[in-house]
């Protein structure tokens, strides 16, 4: 009956939150404070080693933490009645920053390809029209994590690199799938870096 139904998702909702919460203070939150030691060190201070785990330390502590609130969310909306939203996709197992950028804050992906990129053209009306629609979408991205500089430049700096994924390294299969996850496990992480400062 709806009784039951009702404890259902309830019982799935707390399952979620309980999740989220275990990725944001058991993960996380201890990802942040090793990220906070390397702080200290000073970035000047740095040896290389040191300064590339500080990029994957930040990147995890990013995820874990995103996903984990973003798992609470969902827990709180389904024992509320509401339909579940996955939010992350194992977005580090991406084969492309595109594919990166399905997986990784799917609702707000899904909006800008519903609103934007699809009402602009997509990829049906030809290559300038699919660079334009591309465009429009990353400057908006980068507008919506803040209006400065630096995060235009870190939304084009994506842009670019779906472009390259898209028109150039599509082209050659046999190297395609190590430069998607060379991308995806390099460059991701290095582009993370505004938001750390």
């Amino acid at each position: 009956g709806s009784f039951h139904s009702r404890l259902y998702l309830i019982e799935v909702g707390l399952y979620y939150f309980c999740i989220g919460l275990i990725l944001k203070v058991m993960i996380a939150d201890h990802l942040a404070y090793a990220w906070q030691s390397i702080g200290t060190i000073g970035y000047a201070h740095l040896s290389t080693p040191l300064a590339w785990l500080g990029v994957v330390i930040y990147s995890l502590n990013l995820y874990y933490d995103f996903w984990g609130y973003s798992l609470m969310a969902s827990g709180i909306a389904s024992m509320l009645g509401f339909p579940f939203i996955e939010n992350f996709h194992h977005p580090y197992a991406a084969s492309s920053v595109s594919d990166f950028y399905r997986r990784w804050h799917m609702s707000l992906g899904s909006w800008f390809r519903d609103y934007v990129y699809i009402p602009l053209g997509g990829s049906r009306n030809g290559v300038l029209r699919n660079i334009l629609s591309l465009f429009a979408v990353w400057l908006l991205t980068g507008l919506w994590h803040g209006f400065s500089i630096t995060f235009i430049i870190w939304a084009f700096f994506l842009l670019l690199l779906i472009l390259c994924e898209k028109f150039i390294w599509s082209r050659f299969p046999s190297i395609y799938k190590f430069v998607g996850r060379f991308h995806v496990l390099v460059l991701v992480p290095l582009s993370w870096i505004p938001f750390a400062m």
